[in-house]
């Protein structure tokens, strides 16, 4: 997969500026990885070399790769847009990758993340190709991220900046305050709070409930023992 001119910090970008449909959504539940690749014509293939070249790339790779993902726990997804979003819980983000012809998006819902790529899996990546690893203050999907840093292995560029939503502090500000305002009017029904727990929503964001903490990962965290399937409220 060749990627050139890579971007210094956000999401890996697109460079078609093509119209495009409702994102495609996708609900994180676990490891989960999104290749994406911008939408194209037989027409596109024809004019770019370049785009043929990297597509056959892509389509190569996530072919050998998707089921050995699958088979260890994680969730692949392989989608041709110039947009996709993810929901964790309650959040939901969309994605507007900028100018790059393909990339890989990797999320581990609330620990820390595996190693996903390896230093071999890097060394047999086109030179050229960019990793940006936005789980890098964790530690990481790739091996080689260098938490903080911007590197260069085996020809490959690997983005491990921190915190890459305060780079773009006004976008990830509308960001947050679009999900925090969807998440209340989700709540919200007749201009009352409603806890549903039947709402996967409500149930997965819910931490304590009538003096004891009902959330599983954070009951998990502690070591705390399981509790029993709670009532409504």
């Amino acid at each position: 997969m060749s990627l050139r001119n890579p971007l210094p910090l956000a999401f890996l970008a697109l460079s078609f500026s093509v119209p495009a449909a409702e994102p495609t959504a996708f609900v994180v539940r676990r490891p989960t990885i999104v290749a994406f690749f911008p939408p194209f014509t037989q027409a596109d293939l024809e004019a770019d070399p370049d785009m043929n070249e990297s597509l056959s790339d892509f389509q190569t790779y996530t072919e050998r790769v998707r089921e050995p993902f699958r088979k260890a726990g994680v969730d692949f997804h392989e989608v041709y847009a110039l947009s996709f979003r993810i929901r964790i819980g309650a959040k939901l983000t969309t994605f507007r990758p900028g100018k790059t012809k393909a990339g890989y998006y990797f999320v581990v819902p609330g620990k820390k993340p595996p190693v996903l790529i390896t230093s071999e899996m890097v060394k047999s990546m086109a030179p050229g190709s960019v990793i940006v690893d936005l789980a890098a203050e964790r530690g990481g999907n790739c091996e080689l991220t260098k938490p903080g840093q911007r590197v260069i292995e085996h020809g490959v560029t690997i983005i491990g900046y921190i915190n890459v939503a305060s780079t773009v502090p006004y976008h990830a500000s509308q960001m947050y305050a679009k999900n925090l305002t969807a998440f209340l009017l989700h709540l919200g029904k007749e201009g009352k709070l409603q806890f549903n727990l039947d709402d996967e929503i409500t149930r997965e964001t819910l931490l304590t409930r009538g003096g004891e903490v009902v959330n599983s990962r954070v009951r998990e965290f502690f070591s705390m023992p399981a509790l029993t399937a709670p009532k409504q409220i």
